[in-house]
Parts: C-alpha cells; sequence; structure tokens
C-alpha cells in the first residue's frame, strides 16, 4: 500500500530545503537526494520509518531557552505531515493563531491585535490591557495519547 507519493515526499524535501539550505544537515542530505528521497519514501510505506536523533542546544535570544532540532530527514516528514493536514488544522484554529500559516504572519497578527485593541478599547477612548506570557514548557509537557486522540477525533470527523 502506497501511504505517500514519490512526489510528495520531492514536494516535501523541496519545501524543506527551502530556507534550510546552508544547514550541515541539509547539505548532507542534498549530497544524494534522490537517493535519500526514494529511501525515505520506501521507508514511510512500509511503515519503517525511524525519527533520528536530534540535535539539542541553548539560545539567549530573546530568552534562554532550550531547542531541540529535528535531523533533515525528519524535517522532510515534518513539511510531509503538514502537506497532508494542514488543511484539517486550519478548519479547526482561531483566527488568532499566527505561527506557521500562509498569509497569517508578523505583519497580518500585528494588524489584527491593533484592531482588537482598537475595538476594546472603543476607539482609544477607554482604558485597556493586554497581557503577554510564555507558560514554560509547555510543549514538554503535553499529554502525547489526549493530543493523538484529540487529532484522531478531528481527522475523522473531516473523513
Amino acid at each position: 500500500m502506497e501511504y505517500v507519493s514519490i512526489d510528495d515526499v520531492y514536494s516535501a524535501y523541496y519545501s524543506c530545503r527551502k530556507h534550510k539550505r546552508n544547514t550541515q544537515g541539509a547539505m548532507a542530505y542534498e549530497l544524494d537526494y534522490e537517493r535519500n528521497n526514494y529511501k525515505l519514501y520506501t521507508d514511510l510505506n512500509n511503515m519503517t520509518y525511524e525519527v533520528g536523533r536530534s540535535i539539542a542546544f541553548c539560545v539567549t535570544r530573546p530568552k534562554l531557552r532550550e531547542v531541540f532540532a529535528a535531523d533533515f530527514r525528519d524535517r522532510v516528514v515534518h513539511h510531509l505531515i503538514m502537506q497532508r493536514f494542514m488543511t484539517i488544522f486550519e478548519a479547526h484554529m482561531i483566527d488568532s493563531s499566527y505561527n506557521c500559516r500562509k498569509g497569517k504572519g508578523t505583519l497580518y497578527g500585528v494588524r489584527d491585535i491593533y484592531g482588537k485593541i482598537k475595538t476594546i478599547s472603543e476607539d482609544w477612548t477607554q482604558e485597556t490591557y493586554a497581557l503577554k506570557f510564555d507558560i514554560q514548557g509547555f510543549f514538554m509537557s503535553i499529554d502525547k495519547e489526549l493530543l493523538y486522540s484529540k487529532v484522531a477525533d478531528i481527522g475523522k470527523a473531516s473523513a
């Protein structure tokens, strides 16, 4: 059974390399990208694909945080997943979620927030407050089983 076509793999590969061409992992993958894409295609369709090792490092800006960077091959799979499921996810996302969405970049977010503050403050005549916060370790603490069941429910509802 073919779960993913070779064209899907190439499409995800080209999308993935767009902003990663100068990274060590991307260059290593690209040296033999045809063989690597075919191997990924067969691994996915044979259900023998295994997630590779991530690289962990710390960044200090805008604040100190730990980052886990997936292997380039795994990043291609991330693009495959997004190509397949983004339309399903989009149907369930609120309009104020801006990250990693087409047409919902920084400028869209700034304009959207500006409009909301203008409305809430009744054209800047009422005192208005905004709260900016980050829940430390949120993504690392997500219940994976619960997340999977929610995504599975969305998939069933969209079928």
